[in-house]
């Protein structure tokens, strides 16, 4: 069986050093990534080329400053993890923590969910 949490977190690693092609590598052509809120899901890429895209965007950001995974753990084909991105807010820094949900095919990741996490402190939709 192929070991996915040892990919997702080479995976990581590539996002922490904003290595995008080293991250498309692990993903299908047909990856897709949704975000999910109280209103729903909604998919906001639905090919490694629009991940790229997206990827540029978020580490083209001159706001964006850090990003990792925590707590990752894997069951058969399922990555999950805590992760926690750090931007520049109006000269604070701020935390958006996500819990991830990624599915494999083989050794390709497949299919991301995000779930944005409410801080502590912060009002409901913050």
């Amino acid at each position: 069986m192929v070991d996915v949490e040892t990919i997702f977190r080479n995976l990581q690693a590539a996002y922490a050093s904003k290595d995008i092609a080293v991250m498309m590598s692990f993903v299908t052509d047909d990856y897709s990534v949704y975000n999910v809120t109280e209103s729903g899901p909604k998919r906001l890429v639905a090919s490694r080329e629009e991940a790229t895209r997206a990827l540029q965007a978020v580490f083209g950001n001159t706001d964006y400053i850090s990003g990792s995974a925590e707590s990752i753990q894997a069951v058969g084909n399922i990555v999950y993890a805590t992760e926690v991105d750090i931007f520049n807010h109006n000269g604070t820094e701020k935390r958006m923590t996500r819990f991830g949900v990624y599915e494999f095919v083989g050794d390709k990741l497949f299919r991301a969910w995000s779930f944005p996490v409410q801080e502590a402190g912060q009002p409901p939709g913050a």
